[in-house]
């Protein structure tokens, strides 16, 4: 990427952002009569005073997210490598539930994480966007309820299992309780 980068007389990445100078449409066959010059005009030819990078500050709440529960109360497990079992309510808003916790254990594990069936949460309710996303070896997540798109993405030897609610009134296997896309 440096030797791109300083072909283009770029030093840092994040010159390259809204450089659309840079780009050049591809002479690929499908693209043929296909203009895209419209879309590559830089942004403060559109509005002077439009941003292209860090333009405002934002708090993401990573402080408040459902991982930092799960990190703290399985610790026992994270030092010790004893099993460990607990049951969360989880809500829609409960985004990448798990990828912190296994930020957590590749830190101190590696690659291999734990070993199998370490770490063991229930869950019930409405999962949120990348439910179990990046999960560790040694980690796995049931969910009782549903969950939005993108759940185990970038799986990493952890195992997710996702069922209806007990008391549904619907048929599971005319019903779809996972949005993947």
């Amino acid at each position: 990427a440096r030797q791109i980068m300083a072909k283009l007389g770029v030093r840092k990445i994040n010159d390259l952002i809204g450089r659309v100078d840079l780009l050049k449409q591809s002479e690929f066959s499908l693209h043929k009569g296909l203009d895209l010059r419209p879309l590559l005009v830089p942004a403060h030819h559109l509005n002077p005073q439009a941003g292209t990078i860090c333009s405002q500050e934002q708090d993401h709440a990573l402080e408040d997210v459902l991982d930092r529960d799960l990190i703290s109360a399985c610790q026992p497990a994270l030092r010790d490598l004893k099993p460990w079992r607990q049951f969360f309510k989880i809500k829609n808003t409960d985004r990448s539930v798990g990828a912190m916790l296994s930020h957590e254990v590749s830190k101190l594990y590696g690659e291999d994480g734990l070993p199998e069936d370490t770490i063991n949460i229930n869950f019930l309710g409405h999962a949120g966007q990348s439910f179990g996303a990046f999960l560790a070896h040694g980690v796995v997540l049931n969910l009782e309820g549903d969950s939005n798109d993108y759940v185990g993405k970038g799986l990493s030897g952890g195992i997710i299992s996702v069922r209806p609610p007990r008391d549904s009134s619907f048929q599971s296997h005319e019903n779809i309780i996972v949005g993947n896309v």
